[in-house]
């Protein structure tokens, strides 16, 4: 009998689910190969001569082009006047000012120290107060006398003057060259000369009288009397006035300036002319009331009982 011819075996049943998903591979790119880059070929060093450098001894043209960059470059620092400074620097000089004698400003004093300025504040007449400062970057001051209540007050503490060390030199020389301003404070009137001391005297003799014991003890009836009629009446509140340019009395400056040629020496400038105010209208020296307040302070004292007491 034949051998029986079996069947093929049956093919494996396929998974359930989703086919697997097949990875996209990219083709090679057929874009040319790079060109080799030639190698540079460096130039052979030449020495260059200190007076190629300096310029000394180069032909006229030369000369001319270097002068002309030394130019623009100094147009476009700091030290020039046309050079836009952003307004969050600090200046490195103060513009000149012309002070025309027919405006009023006089010169009162010129060569006086940093350290005898508060002593040239204390023999004058009148008093002064601060408006404002005007510093620079291109001057130092160092203080020779301790902060106390009064750290950058110049009628109270005594400084010597200088240009600061880190200065350009460019700078240093343009600002020497010119007698630049480099420092300037200005001052007000206090308006002692404006005060009648002896109004004032007789108004306290007059208020002193008043409130005497014996007058109180008299008016207290007519106090009584009459304070049904003022509490029924409205209080109003005089309002305060605030010191102006426009409402000032008197209107004398006076400028303190210090220019680049002479950092250790001060010019004193007036705008305007006061008479003397009496010796009741003048107060305390500012250089006294700082040593005051020094002493005091190792004593537990504080500002406000130095002033009142003064």
């Amino acid at each position: 009998m034949p051998p029986r011819q079996l069947p093929a075996a049956p093919l494996p049943a396929r998974k359930p689910g989703r086919p697997k998903k097949r990875k996209y591979k990219r083709p090679p790119s057929l874009s040319p190969p790079a060109p080799a880059t030639p190698v540079p070929v460096t130039p052979p060093k030449r020495e260059i001569s200190s007076s190629d450098v300096s310029g000394a001894s180069a032909d006229s043209p030369m000369a001319r082009l270097l002068d002309l960059k030394a130019k623009t470059a100094f147009r476009h620092s700091e030290a020039s006047p046309r050079a836009k400074r952003p307004s969050s620097t600090r200046l490195t000089m103060l513009k000149t000012m012309h002070r025309n004698p027919e405006q009023g400003w006089v010169l009162l004093e010129q060569g006086v120290h940093g350290y005898d300025l508060p002593e040239w504040f204390e023999k004058q007449r009148n008093d002064f107060n601060i408006k404002e400062y005007h510093e620079t970057s291109s001057f130092r001051q160092i203080w020779l006398d301790t902060p106390g209540d009064r750290p950058k007050d110049i009628r109270a503490r005594r400084f010597a003057g200088e240009i600061h060390p880190l200065c350009d030199p460019q700078i240093r020389r343009h600002l020497l060259s010119f007698c630049i301003p480099i420092f300037r404070a200005t001052f007000n009137c206090a308006e002692a000369c404006c005060r009648d001391m002896e109004v004032e005297r007789e108004d306290e003799a007059f208020e002193r009288q008043r409130n005497s014991p014996s007058i109180l003890s008299s008016a207290s009836t007519d106090i009584d009397s009459e304070q049904d009629v003022s509490d029924s009446e409205p209080k109003s509140k005089l309002p305060r006035k605030r010191t102006t340019n426009a409402t000032r009395t008197c209107k004398v400056l006076l400028h303190v300036e210090i220019t680049a040629d002479k950092p250790d020496e001060v010019k004193i400038w007036q705008k305007g002319v006061h008479r003397d105010a009496d010796s009741d209208a003048l107060a305390w020296s500012l250089r006294l009331r700082r040593l005051a307040t020094e002493d005091l302070s190792t004593l537990g004292g504080t500002a406000s009982k130095v002033q009142k007491s003064m």
